[in-house]
């Protein structure tokens, strides 16, 4: 249900979010263009810009860590014996996923009113820390020490710079189930950077709701066309 609360979050962020900046302020404008136009139509281009970059920003992450993720390579054999071995942005931080939805959010955020920010961006951090929290106790159940060592070397959400110094493992990342397994969030970039390019004075509302319409349909018409090979490839 993690897809579904996110999405509610959203939703109530832009619907009240949208309703009290009305109310109290009598404007819905976006927050970049609020932020952006003291320094005239250059900040709030440049703003707009910004909320396009963490939006692809936030794609790019889930991208990556979702092609390591796909194929197992995060965790390996070498756990039996009680070492650990992982790749990719998990050698950077615990749950880049996560780290791209925050992304996401202070993108797609920038879009609404200042209401409407603090509630997606504020939702999405307190449930992405409440997904990390229960998931984190189910693998230092099933991991022990292995586990252990890995969170006291890597970040449990905002990365380090280097890569954590952890045996590695020898597969290769799938990069195809990464973008076939982020088509949604590609949406949300697209529609961000059309804001950017074109739209950035007055968002096109409409439009960028029929990209995310599109990558939302995109994403359900192939996981619906990848399911059979899935099945046939599960043990």
């Amino acid at each position: 249900m993690r897809a579904l609360v996110i999405g509610l979050i959203y939703g109530i962020g832009f619907f009240v979010g949208i309703n009290l900046q009305i109310n109290l302020y009598h404007t819905h404008a976006p927050t970049y263009i609020l932020w952006g136009e003291r320094w005239g139509d250059a900040g709030v281009h440049a703003l707009a810009i910004l909320a396009a970059v963490l939006t692809l920003a936030g794609y790019g992450v889930r991208v990556w860590g979702a092609s390591y993720l796909s194929t197992g390579i995060v965790w390996s054999e070498g756990v039996r014996t009680g070492q650990l071995r992982v790749s990719g942005p998990y050698r950077y931080t615990r749950n880049p996923l996560y780290l791209g939805n925050i992304l996401l959010a202070l993108g797609i955020g920038l879009l609404g009113p200042p209401f409407a920010t603090l509630i997606i961006v504020v939702g999405n951090v307190l449930f992405v820390y409440r997904l990390i929290a229960v998931e984190e106790r189910s693998l230092a159940q099933a991991q022990g020490a292995a586990y252990h060592e890995y969170r006291k070397l890597v970040p449990r959400l905002w990365p380090r710079l280097t890569p954590a110094a952890t045996p590695s493992g020898d597969e290769r990342p799938s990069l195809a189930d990464g973008l076939s397994g982020e088509v949604f969030s590609l949406g949300f970039a697209l529609a961000m950077i059309y804001n950017a390019i074109f739209s950035w004075r007055d968002p096109r509302m409409g439009v960028l709701g029929w990209i995310f319409i599109g990558g939302f349909a995109l994403q359900v018409i192939l996981r619906l066309a990848l399911r059979p090979s899935m099945r046939r490839t599960e043990p």
